[in-house]
């Protein structure tokens, strides 16, 4: 059974550790305060409604001065330590989810607006969180252990069913990028989660197909 701490980093933003199963001592004994002293949370960004394929489009300006491909001493998801105080304040860590500093949606919670529309827009509502595998900077998630790859696992079940229970969500994704060519901007092996304050188009196509496939089958079982 994976153990469970949350705390608080100095801008208000959760924190969780997750500790692998058989973890004599859990991690929240070498817990440390986070001291950065970081500025308030900004305010959500905007979401677009498109009329011409009937989405919700995030617009998220704000994360163009997010950290890009640090050196890998000054990576902001490895352990903290004198010289990089990171996002992570503990010195060790198994498995560790946190909102992310630089989110497309949120933090506020809400619904979009009702009846959309050409040119409707509100507050980019939803949360996002970031998911460390391992403490060590280099890496996938193929390489992890058995149990660390399980620890992730819970991670992601864990939030997901925390996330769905939010004001407001109505789709919970994790997911892992990996590479340059794709968007990341750091090389640590991790992942994400993103809340959603609505259904995104490939999830909708492929709920709508389920569905289809479910109630043709109870058909035919009646």
């Amino acid at each position: 059974m994976t153990g469970i701490t949350s705390t608080r980093l100095s801008d208000g933003r959760e924190l969780i550790y997750f500790d692998d199963a058989g973890t004599t001592a859990s991690r929240a004994a070498e817990l440390t305060t986070d001291h950065r002293g970081l500025p308030p949370r900004g305010e959500p960004g905007e979401v677009r409604f498109d009329a011409l394929t009937n989405e919700w489009v995030a617009v998220a300006a704000h994360r163009q001065t997010r950290t890009h491909l640090p050196p890998a001493d000054q990576c902001p998801i490895c352990p903290t330590t004198g010289s990089n105080p990171s996002e992570i304040p503990a010195a060790d860590y198994d498995v560790v989810v946190f909102e992310n500093r630089f989110p497309s949606l949120g933090p506020a919670l809400g619904p979009v607006p009702e009846d959309a529309a050409w040119g409707t827009k509100g507050p980019a509502y939803g949360r996002c969180e970031v998911v460390s595998f391992t403490p060590e900077h280099t890496g996938s998630f193929s390489g992890l252990s058995r149990t660390r790859s399980r620890t992730v696992i819970e991670a992601w079940a864990q939030r997901t069913a925390a996330l769905n229970a939010l004001p407001g969500i109505q789709q919970v994704f994790p997911f892992e990028n990996r590479g340059a060519d794709i968007g990341v901007t750091l090389h640590h092996p991790h992942g994400q989660i993103y809340a959603y304050p609505y259904v995104t188009p490939r999830a909708a196509v492929m709920g709508n197909a389920a569905r289809k496939y479910h109630d043709a089958r109870d058909g035919r079982e009646t």
